[in-house]
């Protein structure tokens, strides 16, 4: 394991690799009770723990973690409970397996889908094999909500339209959460949470689908999107707002709240990595490159390109760096 205390660097990266299995256990709750909540972990059945992780803090208690682990059993214990921690975990499974037992609801993760974990309830999960993101967050943070129990091992479905604004503005921010994470986006992380959980509960969450959080999430994953599939030709806003459960007016809209264009969006996008690869020493013919960054049309790139950067990207090419 390598890392600091939580204020530079704001990261915790933990293996198993190179600790014997018979240690594993007692390192993973140790870490685990220290900096997420507090439990006791095991291995199922003789099978050797593994486990990769990666915690970012983003804020008073608010925790990030990239997760890949296998042979895993953990378990929150009503005396566990007494440690007086009633924050939330919300699980985005990325591949495999999750197994989650808790309010007398037993329930599968699996790919995109979300669960929520309320830490003021017994738990108890098993990870035959996971890749996971998890946010962590204090019920300090949360607005005034108060069906974070009553949400406790509740499942939504990948398509659920609020887990794919979720997951999106989390994969949007979590790359900078290696860093310092911008207190609006921490916010945002928030209410995104509490709109999640409330709606998990079985709650009205209309009222909030129309927040700031809420639009500055869909911004957020039009740009993730765009930033995936650009090379794609054929990406449109209709394809765009369809993966990320929106009507293709719901996207326009949201790009003309945030005074942003869909097309220039993606012309930006793919005119910056046409320039960075010429920068980093791309030998190949223009068209080619034209081709993949999603351009139909050699002169058309060409012409684009000039008008970005006031130059060509034959004469980008050659230009000393």
């Amino acid at each position: 394991m390598d890392g600091s205390a939580k204020a530079a660097p704001s990261v915790i990266r933990m293996s198993t690799a190179s600790v014997e299995p018979r240690h594993r256990a007692q390192l993973i709750g140790d870490i685990m009770a220290q900096e997420i909540v507090g439990g006791t972990i095991r291995p199922i059945d003789d099978t050797p723990i593994v486990c990769h992780w990666s915690l970012a803090f983003v804020g008073p208690g608010a925790i990030i973690t990239t997760v890949m682990q296998s042979g895993m059993f953990g378990q929150r214990t009503a005396d566990q409970l007494r440690d007086g921690d009633d924050g939330v975990s919300i699980f985005i499974g990325r591949r495999g397996i999750a197994r989650f037992d808790q309010n007398d609801r037993r329930e599968r993760l699996l790919f995109g889908e979300a669960m929520i974990v309320a830490h003021a309830r017994p738990i108890a999960i098993e990870w035959p094999h996971s890749d996971l993101n998890v946010l962590r967050l204090p019920r300090s943070v949360l607005p005034a909500i108060t069906t974070v129990e009553a949400a406790g091992g509740r499942r939504l479905a990948a398509a659920t339209p609020v887990v794919r604004l979720f997951t999106a503005y989390l994969d949007a921010v979590t790359p900078a959460a290696a860093g310092t994470l911008p207190d609006v986006a921490a916010r945002h992380l928030a209410e995104l949470s509490a709109l999640l959980v409330t709606t998990a509960a079985g709650r009205d969450a209309g009222t909030q689908c129309s927040g700031p959080a809420v639009q500055a999430a869909r911004l957020a994953a039009i740009r993730e999107h765009i930033a995936l599939r650009f090379a794609d030709p054929g990406l449109t806003m209709a394809r765009v707002a369809a993966a990320i459960g929106l009507s293709e007016r719901s996207g326009y809209l949201v790009c003309e709240s945030a005074g942003v264009g869909f097309s220039e969006m993606v012309l930006e996008v793919r005119l910056s990595r046409a320039r960075e690869a010429l920068a980093s020493g791309f030998q190949g013919r223009l068209i080619d490159l034209a081709f993949a960054v999603g351009f139909t049309d050699l002169s058309h790139f060409n012409r684009r390109f000039r008008a970005r950067f006031g130059m060509s990207p034959g004469e980008t090419r050659h230009r000393p760096q």
